[in-house]
């Protein structure tokens, strides 16, 4: 029994530690919520690695007691000290928090900071399995995976619901890594075993002296300085900095906004409302107490203030200098705590004018505000004359081809006038039904009703009529931004031939033309967040990372129609080949187990990114949620290796029919999700959310299914093997497993949902299915 408590607690430690290093890793990539797929990648490829190793270690010798209690004493250990490594990764690498990191360097600070647990964590699992008493391998490798995973279930679901709210990263690895050391412990002799226990015992005591102090010492070693405050929320990390006079927030290491900001403060305020001629109500989202005090200037009867992160509202109140205070308690403004498009889809009320102020869409949280999808919500919830504000990523000067692509799929989701296919020219309207404002922040700014911008008499008239008096905006700044040569003159470079800008009647609508008729121009939408992907191949062609951009662009060219029939094709011919082969040949049968379950593997790994995606898309929040997504999937698989390992001998060896039929249960699911997640959100975002859930558990039991049998399945080309073969087989197995996890975790995040979206990705997981399953099917020679 206590090999199998053994097991459990090495993942439960195993989970949480994995959760807080991938929160650390989200930092470190601003935010990017698909960076979990390289923090997957990362922990996968160290702990098949160990596994490999450990298997072949433990293939020629029984592992002592002892090996075992202090593989999990060092395991406890390498917890929160990963913790100190991830937060000194970006002056490692020589990148500042806050500033672009490539992709493959996010990836290489994956490994690094992951590798020495992840290692020690798959070395367990062959140490523990040769421990186990029952001579039936597939029975003892299958019970260690089982508790393994229920161990990670239990740690996911703590870490959601309690340790990521209550406890600070370091204390919560902490924790987790006493367990594993107090487990560990009982493994050793007595004088050894009561030492352990005694130190551990003390460092508990003694933790409200080392804890807070250790927290922020790894605090200011990952931003260079002290922070000037610093929480976990259930969104993601928030830190204050000072900064020269100012307090500047970091949310997700990506700059969420400076207080006091008078001169951006004041521009976000009078520029979307001076586009109006009345404005009585008005929607705000991402912007600080500046902006909310200037609008209400405008005569304001009703301001929503969203955020999405509760949290942030109280540090932007405690870090509010004085005259900016009595924003907060003032009765026009309405605070909401809620992800500004769920606050539009459960309300009917509608606004004169909506202003988004976001960084560009480079995370699926962001880029939920850039889909048409999005757009087509927030124009439905304006009044007549209303108008939407937003910042684009927008360079005056020059713009390179990815940005241009990424400013024309944010067009083509604010504009249904210049959606088109792959066929069908756009649209081309004599007039643009949108118009730039060139100031502090670019703004696209688009009527309801199709009104033209107001020309600079109109909005320095509108300025003097209200009364308005700002310390750095006058009626000659409002002048001087909504004149039409400015951004006229910016749209230039949009252009094959400047006379021929010159001479068009709309330069707006031209310049529009002009970047949605360009190759890889494409709306940007929930499902295919092609923003995404285009700020991969940005981030990696212009920070120190040629290579990667030279990739991310083939793999973007390549990704056609007839490349993706080919690689099916080539993959099902594969799988049929090995096939064929284990009729006649016991390697060629290992090989195909080997296959089945790096496949399995490799689809599971999809089917969570992808259930990550659209929970994010649905909730924006799961950040906070992850450690569910995870214990929902692994539950299914604890329950699937657990049914199979109990089950008996004779029915394991009935031909290849169970094998098969679990591969077949993944495909089905996998190709079911997008059609039955479409009906559920169209029910209820509940049912929706629920919907993930359970695929994740129903996917997670197949793919739970698989180990055991392909253990079973290798078994008898090994038939006079000792246990100790066994083992290896067993090793190699879970090998197989996490190595197929271990690749689509890095190609699922960086290309596979950015280029093929979320359901394209589905289906190509599907074929990855339908290929185990033919390679599963075939009998046993006898």
């Amino acid at each position: 029994m206590k090999t199998r408590l053994s097991a459990a607690i090495s993942g439960f430690c195993a989970m949480v530690a994995q959760l807080a290093l991938t929160r650390e890793l989200i930092v470190v990539s601003l935010g990017d919520e698909l960076s979990v797929g390289l923090a997957l990648f990362a922990w996968m490829a160290w702990a098949a690695a160990g596994s490999a190793a450990g298997g072949l270690f433990f293939r020629s010798r029984r592992p002592a007691p002892s090996s075992a209690g202090f593989l999990l004493i060092l395991q406890g250990a390498l917890a929160p000290a990963s913790i100190a490594l991830a937060r000194a990764q970006g002056p490692l690498f020589g990148y500042l928090r806050g500033e672009a990191v490539p992709v493959e360097i996010v990836a290489l600070m994956a490994l690094v900071t992951l590798g020495p647990l992840c290692f020690v964590h798959g070395f367990l699992f062959p140490a523990l399995s040769a421990l186990e008493d029952r001579p039936l391998m597939s029975g003892a490798a299958g019970r260690m995976f089982a508790w393994d995973t229920g161990g990670a279930v239990a740690g996911g679901m703590t870490f959601c619901f309690i340790l990521a709210q209550a406890t600070t990263p370091v204390t919560c690895a902490a924790m987790a890594g006493g367990m594993s050391a107090i487990i560990g412990a009982s493994w050793l002799q007595r004088r050894a075993r009561l030492a352990a226990w005694s130190a551990l015992a003390a460092a508990a005591l003694l933790s409200p002296l080392w804890a807070a102090p250790s927290e922020n010492f790894l605090r200011s070693l990952s931003w260079g300085r002290p922070a000037a405050d610093s929480l976990e929320s259930g969104y993601g990390n928030i830190t204050v900095l000072d900064d020269g006079g100012q307090k500047a927030f970091y949310e997700g290491g990506r700059v969420a906004g400076v207080t006091p900001d008078f001169a951006v403060g004041e521009y976000m305020a009078h520029v979307p409302l001076l586009s109006h001629p009345a404005p009585r109500s008005a929607m705000f989202a991402g912007v600080d107490a500046t902006t909310i005090r200037e609008a209400l200037n405008h005569g304001l009867d009703r301001v929503v203030w969203a955020e999405l992160d509760p949290a942030m509202f109280a540090l932007r109140r405690k870090h509010a200098p004085p005259e900016l205070a009595p924003v907060f308690d003032d009765s026009r403004v309405f605070p909401a705590a809620v992800d500004p498009r769920r606050l539009l889809s459960r309300s009917n009320e509608k606004f004169d004018v909506i202003v988004i102020s976001s960084a560009p869409p480079e995370t699926i949280v962001l880029n939920r505000m850039f889909t048409r999808e999005a757009f087509d919500l927030m124009k439905s919830r304006l009044n007549e004359n209303g108008v939407l504000a937003i910042t684009v990523p927008f360079t005056e000067n020059y713009m390179s081809e990815h940005e241009a692509a990424l400013l024309a799929g944010t067009l083509m989701a604010a504009a249904p006038e210049l959606r088109h296919g792959n066929t069908t020219p756009p649209v081309e309207p004599a007039r643009a039904p949108f118009f730039f404002i060139i100031g502090q922040k670019p703004l696209l700014i688009i009527s309801r009703d199709g009104a033209p911008a107001p020309t600079p008499e109109e909005a320095a008239a509108r300025f003097r009529s209200r009364g308005l008096v700002s310390e750095r905006f006058t009626a000659d700044t409002a002048a001087f931004l909504f004149d039409p040569r400015r951004a006229e003159a910016a749209l230039m470079q949009f252009s094959d031939d400047p006379m021929e800008h010159l001479m068009a009647a709309d330069k707006t609508a031209a310049a529009a033309r002009w970047l949605t008729s360009r190759p890889g121009a494409a709306p940007n939408s929930d499902l295919s967040p092609n923003a995404v992907f285009l700020k991969n191949k940005l981030s990696a062609g212009m920070y120190k990372s040629m290579p990667a951009a030279a990739v991310l662009d083939a793999v973007g060219n390549a990704n056609t129609p007839r490349a993706r029939r080919t690689a099916a094709l080539v993959l099902l011919a594969l799988a049929a080949l090995l096939a064929a082969a284990s009729a006649k040949s016991p390697a060629a049968r290992a090989a195909a187990a080997h296959f089945t379950t790096a496949a399995a593997g490799a689809v599971a790994l999809i089917v969570v990114l992808v259930v990550v995606f659209l929970f994010q898309i649905s909730f924006g929040v799961v950040y906070q949620y992850l450690g569910l997504v995870n214990a929902a999937y692994l539950a299914g698989c604890a329950a699937g290796a657990g049914t199979m390992s109990r089950a008996r001998r004779e029915d394991l060896r009935r031909g290849p029919a169970a094998l098969g039929a679990a591969a077949l249960g993944l495909c089905a699911a996998t190709a079911a999700l997008p059609a039955v997640y479409t009906a559920a959100s169209s029910a209820s975002p509940s049912f929706a959310a629920l919907t993930l859930f359970g695929f994740a558990i129903v996917c997670g039991f197949c793919s739970g299914a698989i180990f055991p049998l392909a253990v079973e399945r290798v078994r008898p080309a090994r038939r006079h093997a000792g246990a100790a073969l066994e083992t290896s087989a067993a090793g190699s197995l879970y090998f197989a497993d996490l190595a197929g996890a271990c690749a689509a975790a890095l190609l699922s995040g960086s290309f596979l949902i950015p280029t093929l979206g979320a359901f394209g990705a589905l289906y190509a997981a599907s074929i990855l299915c339908l290929a185990a399953f033919a390679a599963s099917i075939s009998p046993a020679p006898r």
